[in-house]
């Protein structure tokens, strides 16, 4: 599967797990321990999204793109992590 691919999968599993969380807490049906279980699903996956990109999708906007690369890789790096920071209790 070409990268773009990879990247949007991994995308739509965040997506996914993000949104089962908000749709559990407005059910009562699900306890907290269930939701507990998908937050931290959604944090181990968001730290290997974030990991994989900064391994391998920065550093090939960086080598391809050249400056503008390095300007994008250097705007999306604090996003990650102030989303990483707020999914990490």
């Amino acid at each position: 599967m070409p990268l773009k691919g990879v990247l949007f999968c991994n995308y739509t599993l965040l997506f996914e797990i993000a949104l089962f969380i908000h749709l559990s807490t407005l059910s009562t049906a699900n306890d907290a321990d269930h939701r507990a279980r998908y937050a931290n699903q959604f944090t181990r996956e968001l730290a290997r999204h974030s990991i994989a990109e900064e391994l391998i999708v920065y550093p090939a906007m960086e080598n391809w793109i050249g400056l503008k690369g390095e300007q994008l890789a250097d705007n999306e790096r604090p996003q990650h992590n102030r989303l990483f920071s707020r999914a990490t209790p």
